[in-house]
């Protein structure tokens, strides 16, 4: 009798978002995949029924995209069955760290890092194997089939989550001074473990590696961050884990647009680039300036400007100097003592006041109006805030226990996994100016500059749509939550706050929606959500209506404010709604029309979008069950309907959002009406 075996390691949300870099984030995100992927290969490919993973192997510069959890069809009875797992499992570990051959990704970190340790003691070793061998977590389980797989899968996944429940603990200590990165394990040191021998053991890591911009001054790291951090160095993991080009960091993100605009008009300032970096040199030497590949600069990696951009300028050495340097570089916010010191240089007052002038005028002279496909655009400085899309589908488990049999299972498997590699990535970095962490088909995150991110969740949750309806699997639907941060905002807090958006669209918005956190720097945060079609409108296709206007300065940017009076004085829970729709609206157009340049067709459709935005949504659409439910047998949880007063607090947040995302946008000049 066959059985199924149901694999899943971890810890994933954790893990991923212990990191301080983009670069550690991607890099987590590609070792579960990879890990996931070896313990697939001890089996038979026509074993697999999730996920098919010939159609999700990633390449040096591709987002991990096999999930890590995988299911198998084992054609034995259960001894061999439980056998065949076992050697999964090992596979996996093995894959991680062997400490016996010092082989795996770990062993392989090991014996690169410590040839920049003078003298590594036992006990440093030890402490490494410690931290590493009980890190990973591997949980599998064998369930027989009977005939009727809606009912074995069911039983399977049942079974797994409470295998899951049984939490393997290690009682081993990790004291001492704490990992900068995790704040869980300690770091390493070779000595005593004083906050002296600690302290001199990183900076003396710092010096010694060929790298100096791979360890801050402040890190102080355990083995599981140093992992995250060197895995690509070691000449036998770059098989797996190799970066042929550096992941962007927040800033270069933010930063990404404007970069762009320079590439595109680089005839007029590659000169004023090339006076920007020698005012950079003069502070940091040019080795520690440029991140270096093989002694040469190296770029960080966009697609979307690898298409687009001539290849004779991506080829001309200004230009490459220019996409090697961080992007923390072209902010003035950062363009600071401690981010020369960050980088290994030096600063006086008047170097970095040239060097501040020299942006200035890099920055001013890429504002002025150019012709772009027969219109006149005014680009925008460079934008200090980027985005951090999370998506996920909504109730796929539940979906996956009533597709009747192995063969759909597989069908729905491959069009998941081609949805990721193909259409996840045409959209994040073809299309526009982000980056993947990772997508797995139904699940993505993905870091996106301001301009870019809406378009983009509204896009690939109409596409995901459309291409699983294509392939005959109807009615699957993604939520998503989206964080927007000013790029030196805590990179951990970032993705925890993205998450906890797509919990919002899931569960106060009664999935098949969008929730957003827009977290400033200073002042208020804000939090807004909603349905993606409300009354057979698209609520993102109305809001990017408002950042046009908004962008082309067709509506006041008090509106937000205006809008605040509004509501105060008239959505009163105690007040007498008869007749209040109609004053309401009276007011608002008011409100709108003292924004000279909107004509009335503005005026009105501008109205129209507000009223839209403040409809009750349809009870019958609201299932806002707990995202971590498994079991589809109860029923929806529906949320008490939002008062007028939520409702319009809710518009005049997307309102402020809208306003918040023109300001990164493009604009076109003399725009009327």
């Amino acid at each position: 009798m066959s059985h199924l075996i149901v694999v899943s390691i971890g810890p994933v949300q954790g893990y991923i978002s212990q990191s301080r870099r983009t670069q550690d984030l991607w890099q987590s995100s590609r070792i579960l995949s990879y890990l996931t992927g070896m313990g697939i290969q001890q089996v038979a490919s026509d074993w697999v029924i999730y996920p098919r993973i010939d159609e999700n192997k990633a390449d040096e510069n591709t987002a991990a995209n096999i999930p890590n959890r995988f299911i198998i069809r084992h054609p034995d009875d259960q001894k061999e069955a439980v056998e065949t797992a076992k050697q999964i499992e090992a596979a996996i570990r093995n894959a991680w760290f062997d400490e016996e051959n010092l082989t795996g990704i770990a062993g392989h970190t090991w014996q690169y890092f410590k040839c920049f340790v003078a003298n590594p003691s036992e006990a440093l070793f030890k402490m490494w194997s410690r931290q590493v061998s009980n890190w990973l977590e591997c949980y599998w389980v064998v369930v027989e089939e009977t005939g009727s797989y809606q009912a074995d899968i069911k039983r399977a996944n049942a079974a797994m989550s409470a295998r899951k429940m049984v939490r393997n603990f290690d009682g081993s200590a990790e004291n001492g001074f704490k990992c900068t990165i995790t704040g869980e394990h300690e770091a390493l040191h070779n000595g005593d473990g004083s906050y002296a021998n600690v302290r001199d053991f990183w900076a003396n890591i710092k010096e010694a590696q060929r790298n100096k911009s791979l360890i801050s001054t402040s890190d102080r790291l355990s083995a599981l961050s140093v992992v995250k951090r060197m895995a690509h160095e070691p000449e036998k993991n770059l098989g797996e884990l190799k970066i042929e080009a550096r992941f962007p960091s927040t800033s270069s993100i933010a930063a990404a647009p404007f970069r762009y605009a320079v590439l595109q008009n680089w005839g007029d300032l590659h000169e004023d680039v090339d006076n920007y970096l020698k005012t950079l040199k003069t502070m940091i030497p040019a080795d520690q300036l440029y991140f270096h590949k093989n002694g040469k600069p190296n770029p960080e990696y966009f697609r979307k400007i690898e298409l687009e951009i001539d290849r004779s300028i991506l080829d001309d050495r200004k230009a490459i100097n220019f996409r090697s340097i961080d992007g923390d570089f072209l902010f003035e916010d950062t363009l600071i003592a401690n981010t020369i010191e960050e980088y290994g240089g030096s600063a006086s007052d008047e170097q970095l006041s040239d060097a501040r002038k020299a942006l200035d005028k890099l920055v001013t002279k890429a504002l002025q109006p150019r012709q772009q496909n027969g219109k006149e655009i005014i680009h925008p400085p460079p934008h200090p805030y980027l985005a951090i899309l999370s998506m996920d589908g909504d109730k796929m488990g539940q979906h996956v226990s009533t597709l009747g049999d192995v063969g759909r299972h597989r069908s729905f498997s491959s069009n998941l996994a081609q949805f990721a590699r193909n259409e996840v990535t045409k959209i994040v970095e073809e299309q526009h100016l982000g980056r993947l962490v990772y997508a797995g088909g139904d699940d993505v995150l993905a870091l996106l500059p301001v301009q870019d991110a809406l378009e983009v969740a509204n896009q690939l949750r109409q596409d995901f749509n459309d291409y699983m309806a294509d392939q005959g699997f109807h009615d699957l639907h993604m939520s998503a939550g989206i964080a927007f941060v000013h790029h030196t905002h805590n990179l951990q807090d970032a993705i925890q706050a993205a998450h906890k958006a797509q919990e919002d669209a899931k569960e106060n918005y009664g999935r098949c929606a969008i929730a957003v956190r827009l977290l400033r720097r200073s002042g208020e945060h804000r939090e807004m959500g909603m349905k993606w079609q409300l009354k057979g409108q698209s609520t993102i296709e109305q809001i990017i209506e408002l950042v046009n206007y908004f962008t082309n300065d067709q509506l006041a940017h008090n509106l937000p404010f205006e809008l605040e009076h509004l509501v105060y004085s008239m959505t009163s829970d105690q007040a007498i709604e008869d007749g209040m729709d109609a004053a309401r609206a009276a007011e608002l157009r008011r409100i709108v029309k003292r924004r000279r340049t909107a004509n009335e067709s503005v005026v009105e459709r501008v109205i129209k979008i507000c009223t839209q935005l403040t409809q009750p949504i349809d009870p019958e659409d609201m299932d806002c069950t707990p995202v971590d439910e498994k079991e589809p047998a109860c029923d929806p949880v529906i949320r008490p309907e939002r008062s007028i007063a939520e409702r319009w607090g809710n518009l005049i947040h997307w309102v402020e959002l809208a306003r918040f995302v023109a300001q990164a946008k493009p604009r076109l000049e003399n725009v009327e009406g």
